[in-house]
Parts: structure tokens; C-alpha cells; sequence
């Protein structure tokens, strides 16, 4: 049968001579083969060829659910109405709706073990989590692992399965070739998925290749401008990039807009520090370090202030307050910042380390993060960086030799 393209949901709805309600309805809950341009709430498409070689299976579990009791069914619908609504803060996410999102996501599992919307949702939302330093990396992202399995073997075929792995293979499993090659297959089916797109700028920036990070990631901010993690993570790019007065600029943007959250805060104390006028910011970092206590970076980048200006004490305090990255890995990185300012070298990268595996964010830029310069004529760290992301050479410790 020659392959036609559906493109809306009232098109997929005259196909199958059903309600455009109907066909939406199938989708969340018997995995209708839908697509969409720009995430689950863009613009639906679907081809037809896919929708006849599902229907024959459609059509039997609506058999077996017919003879199912109220109650169930009732449940089934319950779980949909909680991944819609999910779904819908998703799209807007951030550090503090996002224990929201996993309730949400993991209630609808409990009402239907059978909805693999709310596992996609469940490991979307663990990972944000877990990369995000908001949970512990070890705990969360095989949590995540397994709603993948669970929703791989109801259909294995979903494209943002394949996201998903994708985004495991990068921040977890450091499985750099195959994460790669999952975020070009989904990109290749979805040019225009925001999270393909920001998990491949995530990518480029453990590569080094920050232009071409900046490019995927100013994509997929411009796809959902609303989401506070894809402006973060331009600001992020362009600390990297030691562009510190367009990162500032950025997040003063951000500021304005109602957009900033605490990624945004810990990235701006960062590059203060770099630009050299975190000083004169002090007294309104102390004070947004409480406003965003679950953000540790925060703490790390005002403890490498203590630490540079003659208040060791202070600065070895916020160690103890943050914890050992053994017991607290989300505490990783700021701790080693915070050893960087003490100048102990061997226990920063120690820190580091226990960041690398824990799968945080900041593990990805090692390669470029200006903080950590004074770790990159280390043998300890150089070996560190050559498991972070494809074997590229450094840009950081080309530097000098062009001086």
C-alpha cells in the first residue's frame, strides 16, 4: 500500500473515520502511531502505512479490555488524565516543579502499569533530576533504566525511547558513540525535538565542539522558550566558552523575563567569579545561596570565593556543610570548587571523580569549565578527561602553547 502522510490530527481522524478526541485517546493509551514537529506538543503527523500495520493489534486489546470491570478501566483513565496533565508541566520544567512531575508520572503508573506514556515521562523527569544534581545519580538513573525496559517492551519502536536511551547513554552510562548515534536517529525522524536537540548540544559540550553546541542548543531553546533548563544551558555554553559577558547578559535576560531558577544562579556566580566582580555580588549571593538551597553549585562557587579572599574557615565550613562526595555526590562539584580555591589540587579532583560518576551535569563541561584550569597540568585530571565524552584533545591545555 503506498505511504501516505497524515499531517494533523483531524487528517489521522478522517483515516480512521473516528473523533479527532478518539484518535488522541488511542495514542495515550494504545500507542496510535502519532509524531510530532516539535515535541508532544507540537503539531501532530502520522502515515498510514504505520497506522494499518497497528490497527490488527489495536483491535485485539480492545477485545480483551471489553471484558475488563469498570474499575480498571476507570483506573486506565485516571492514569491518561495524570500523564496529560504531566505532560503539560513538562513542557515547562524546572528545579521546583519537577518533584511534581515524577508524583504525577509515578501515580499514573500505579493506576496503569500499562501506559507507557507515564514511564517515558517517569525517565524523562528522573534524569532531569539526577543530571541537575537534585537527586542522587546512582539512585535515580537506574530508576530510570528500568521505566526505559518497561517501556521498551510495549513498544519498542516509540522515538522517544530512543531519546531516552540516548540521554542514559551520554549522562550515565558514558556510552558516547551510541548516545550519538540514538540522538541522530531521532533527530533524523524528528528534526525538530527540543530534548534530542539539547542532549546533543549536552554532547558537544563533553566533545568540546561549544559552537556547535551553542547552535543545537539556541534551537531547541527557540523550539520551547518558556523551559527554564534550555536557557540555562545557553548561559552555560557561554561560560564555557569564556564569553563571560554574554553569559551575564543572557541571564540578566532571564532575570527580567521571570525565567531565572537556580541553575541560572549558580551559572552567574560562575562566571562573576571569572570576570572578576563576583566581590562586589557577594552580599546578594549569600543571600540567593538560601533562596536555592537544593542547588549546591551555589555553595561551592561562594565557598571558592571564601577561599580565594583569606576566609579559609568559612570556606572549609561550607565543605562540612556540604558533606564528603562519597556520602553526598550531588555535593561533588561544588565541593571540588570549593578545593580548587583551597588550592589542594589532588582533593578537588578526588571531588571531580566522584562528579564524573555520579553523571552530573558539570561533569560534562570538565573539558572547558574555566574554574578547573589550575587541575589541567595534572597527570590525575588528564586521565579524568580522556573518559569525558570521544577522545578530542583539549582546548583548555592547547592555550598556552599559542601564548
Amino acid at each position: 500500500m503506498q505511504k501516505q502522510r497524515l499531517d494533523s490530527w483531524k487528517s489521522i481522524a478522517d483515516y480512521l473515520k473516528r473523533s479527532t478526541r478518539t484518535v488522541q485517546r488511542w495514542h495515550a493509551r494504545h500507542g496510535l502511531p502519532v509524531h510530532h514537529l516539535r515535541g508532544p506538543k507540537g503539531a501532530a503527523f502520522a502515515y498510514s502505512d504505520e497506522i494499518d500495520a497497528w490497527l490488527p493489534g489495536f483491535s485485539r486489546s480492545v477485545v480483551n479490555e471489553s471484558a475488563l470491570g469498570e474499575g480498571v478501566i476507570s483506573a486506565r483513565r485516571r492514569s491518561i488524565e495524570l500523564t496529560a496533565a504531566a505532560d503539560e508541566l513538562w513542557e515547562l520544567r524546572s528545579e521546583k516543579n519537577i518533584h511534581s512531575i515524577s508524583a504525577m508520572y509515578r501515580e499514573a503508573i500505579d493506576e496503569d502499569t500499562g501506559n507507557p506514556a507515564a514511564f517515558a515521562g517517569l525517565a524523562n523527569a528522573l534524569i532531569f533530576a539526577a543530571i541537575n544534581g537534585m537527586v542522587d545519580g546512582s539512585m535515580a538513573y537506574p530508576r530510570a533504566q528500568e521505566a526505559l525496559n518497561r517501556l521498551s517492551r510495549m513498544d519498542s519502536k516509540r522515538t522517544d525511547s530512543k531519546c531516552l536511551a540516548a540521554w542514559l547513554d551520554f549522562a550515565w552510562n558514558r556510552n558516547w558513540g551510541r548516545a550519538r548515534s540514538g540522538l541522530e536517529y531521532v533527530l533524523q525522524h524528528q528534526p525538530r525535538n527540543a530534548t534530542a536537540l539539547s542532549g546533543r548540544a549536552l554532547l558537544h559540550i563533553a566533545e568540546g565542539r561549544l559552537s556547535d553546541a551553542w547552535s543545537c542548543a539556541w534551537e531547541a531553546w527557540s523550539l520551547n522558550t518558556l523551559a527554564r533548563p534550555l536557557s540555562a544551558e545557553l548561559c552555560w555554553i557561554s561560560y564555557l566558552a569564556g564569553d563571560y559577558n554574554k553569559s551575564l547578559q543572557t541571564i540578566s535576560d532571564m532575570r527580567v523575563s521571570g525565567a531565572y531558577g537556580a541553575t541560572h544562579a549558580a551559572i552567574e556566580a560562575l562566571a562573576l567569579i571569572q570576570s572578576g566582580s563576583f566581590g562586589s555580588h557577594l552580599e546578594r549571593f549569600e543571600t540567593v545561596v538560601y533562596e536555592y538551597p537544593h542547588d549546591r553549585t551555589l555553595h561551592g562557587a561562594l565557598g571558592y570565593f571564601y577561599a580565594r579572599t583569606n576566609q579559609q574557615a568559612r570556606a572549609r565550613a561550607m565543605i562540612e556543610d556540604l558533606g564528603s562526595p562519597s556520602e553526598k555526590k550531588t555535593t561533588a562539584y561544588a565541593v571540588g570548587l570549593i578545593w580548587i580555591g583551597l588550592n589542594r589540587l589532588q582533593d578537588a579532583i578526588q571531588s571531580l571523580e566522584a562528579s564524573f560518576a555520579a553523571g552530573s551535569r558539570w561533569s560534562l563541561g570538565f573539558r572547558s569549565d574555566p574554574m578547573l584550569k589550575p587541575l589541567m597540568a595534572e597527570p590525575r585530571f588528564v586521565s579524568l578527561l580522556k573518559r569525558v565524552g570521544p577522545q578530542t584533545s583539549n582546548p583548555m591545555m592547547k592555550k598556552p602553547q599559542r601564548e
